[in-house]
Formats: C-alpha cells, sequence, structure tokens
C-alpha cells in the first residue's frame, strides 16, 4: 500500500506523470526522477508503483532511516523541458523536506540544476559511481559464497550506460574477463577490453557472473531456464520479471543478489547526505559486501532463494506479477 500517489498534468509545459511515495513511515522519502516513454498510462503507473516500493526495500535493506518514492514523467508529453522541471522543483519543495530526489533513467545534471531554482531537496550529484562501486562490492560478496576468485572471473554485462559501464571497468581493473552487450556499444568499450555481443546473445554466453544493467525485467523465468552462469548480480531496477524467475534460479543453484541490495550505492550516498549532512558514505556502500555475505548464507542455510529471505528482511510477503521495465 501506497502512502500517496499524486498526478502530474501540468498543460503548458506538457509535465505529465506520477510522483509516487511508498512510505515515510522510517523517514523521509527517496527516489530518483525517470523520464521514459510509456505505452500506457497504467504502464507508466506500474512502474512508479514498484520502483517506489524498491526504495522502501533499499533503504530497510541497508539501514537508512527512510522510505521509498519515485518520480516518474512521460517523456513525449513534455514541450518545454525547463519549464516543466521548474515546475517539478517547487512540487518537491512543497513537501517540506518529505522528499528527495536525483536522477535516474532519461533525467541529467542540468534538469537538476533547473529543479534547483526551486528546490534544495536534490540528491549530490551524478551517482553513478556511487551505483556501480554497490554493485561490484555485491559481486565480491557473492563470489565470496560461490567460491570464484575475481581474478579469471568470467562475466556478462547486459548494459553498459552510466552504471553498466562502471561495473564492467571495475570488473576488468579486478582482472576479470567481460562480455558486454548494449545497443550503442562504444569504441571506447572496446578499448577497455570488453568483449561485444550482441543483445540476443549475451544471456547464452558461458560464464561465472550475469550482470543485468539495463532495463528491469529482463530476467524471466525462461531465460533463468537459459543461464549459464553461477551467480546475478548487477545494477538493473526490478531485474525480475516475477517470483518464479527467483525460484527457477534458487532450483538450478545459481546465486541471485536481490536488486534491491546489489544497486543501493546511489541511495546510500545521497540519503546519508541529506540526513548528516556530509558525503563520506564509502564505508556505508562497502557493507553491502558483508551483507551480501550474510544473505546468501541464510539463503543456503534454510534453502530458501534469496530473494524469499531478502523480502522477509524487509517485511514484504512473496509476491507475483510481472515487473515494470
Amino acid at each position: 500500500m501506497h502512502e500517496a500517489l499524486i498526478r502530474l498534468d501540468e498543460e503548458s509545459s506538457g509535465l505529465r506523470g506520477l510522483v509516487a511515495i511508498h512510505s515515510r513511515a522510517h523517514g523521509p522519502a527517496f527516489g530518483g526522477i525517470r523520464c521514459a516513454a510509456y505505452p500506457s498510462a497504467d504502464a507508466l503507473k506500474a512502474d512508479a508503483l514498484r520502483l517506489s516500493e524498491a526504495m522502501t526495500w533499499k533503504c530497510l535493506m541497508n539501514k537508512i532511516p527512510g522510505g521509498g518514492a519515485k518520480i516518474v514523467l512521460e517523456q513525449t508529453a513534455i514541450r518545454d523541458r525547463r519549464a516543466a522541471f521548474l515546475e517539478l522543483g517547487r512540487i518537491v519543495e512543497s513537501y517540506g523536506g518529505g522528499l528527495y530526489v536525483g536522477t535516474d533513467s532519461g533525467t541529467t545534471k542540468e534538469d537538476l540544476k533547473v529543479m534547483r531554482e526551486n528546490t534544495s531537496r536534490i540528491a549530490c550529484g551524478e551517482l553513478s559511481r556511487e551505483a556501480a562501486d554497490g554493485v561490484l562490492h555485491a559481486i565480491r560478496g557473492a563470489c565470496e559464497v560461490v567460491g570464484i576468485p575475481l581474478r579469471g572471473l568470467r562475466a556478462a554485462v547486459q548494459g553498459l550506460g552510466a552504471v553498466g559501464a562502471k561495473v564492467a571497468e571495475g570488473l576488468l581493473a579486478e582482472g576479470a574477463t567481460v562480455w558486454g552487450a548494449d545497443p550503442n556499444f562504444a569504441s571506447a568499450r572496446k578499448q577497455w577490453g570488453v568483449r561485444e555481443v550482441s543483445p540476443d546473445e549475451i544471456e547464452s554466453i558461458e560464464c561465472d557472473l550475469f550482470s543485468p544493467c539495463a532495463l528491469g525485467g529482463t530476467v524471466n523465468l525462461e531465460s533463468a531456464q537459459r543461464l549459464r552462469c553461477r551467480a546475478v548480480v548487477g545494477a538493473a531496477n526490478n531485474q525480475l520479471s516475477d517470483d518464479s524467475a527467483a525460484d527457477e534460479l534458487h532450483r538450478r543453484g545459481i546465486v541471485y543478489v536481490p536488486d534491491f541490495l546489489a544497486n543501493a550505492g546511489a541511495l546510500i550516498r545521497g540519503a546519508w547526505t541529506f540526513i548528516r549532512g556530509t558525503p563520506g558514505t564509502d564505508a556505508e556502500i562497502a557493507a553491502i559486501r558483508g551483507r551480501t555475505v550474510e544473505l546468501l548464507r541464510e539463503s543456503a542455510r534454510r534453502g530458501l532463494p534469496a530473494l524469499a529471505a531478502a523480502l522477509e528482511r524487509v517485511g514484504v510477503r512473496r509476491r507475483s506479477g510481472a515487473g515494470p521495465q
């Protein structure tokens, strides 16, 4: 159950979408601003609800005194981008410190700069490095449990955007072999040593680690049956289409680190900077590794999928149904 769902429909600028606040029971709500083209209003709403709920789980899983929110905008509706984000800044400010936001897919530092003319409740700049660092710590934890050294690790990274590219770079720096798939695979990534494969092939690579770092919902029952890896750890939000994928990974003995643990680095940096007023959060992000080890060992001990164990920790019952993109 969400605390609030506010419709945005400002005609002159074309600001259209939703502000979804899942919970402020433990503190202010934190969430990014996603701007994307949606096939329907129902699809936009589903994305807003699931993403904001997952932000609450990230807070609870990583001991942050706050809850989840998400602002989701219909990209194709925007007529005047500056005016739209000025208005969005006024809306965020109207919560009086109950809502803090940052970038997400489709929004930029320039968009936040415009919003800052009307609100100070904006996360501390671009946080893709912190997001990637959190994923890398989760990968280290998963490798520790599975017994795979990072040097020589074979990794398949799905999506080489702002975060996925940094995950790939980090793995290469540790001595891993990395295959990558992205519709906009750049020559710079070839120079790093990432081996390009097509998006259709990435899930079939025989590897140790599959890292979904693109859109959500890419791991479904069918792809979980197709994967040829020992662990799934990535940066994408809502990576699993539904719980059947988690069950299938568990049945096949493939370790899965839930996204709301693995990709919490950006939230940890942004939230603690607001709460404490200082940006030093390296230790809190590094703690993702220990939490990953603890969760995966509990999962193995109880014979329970890691997702189910993680959901228990944040007080959520098992879910079903398709996830958002």
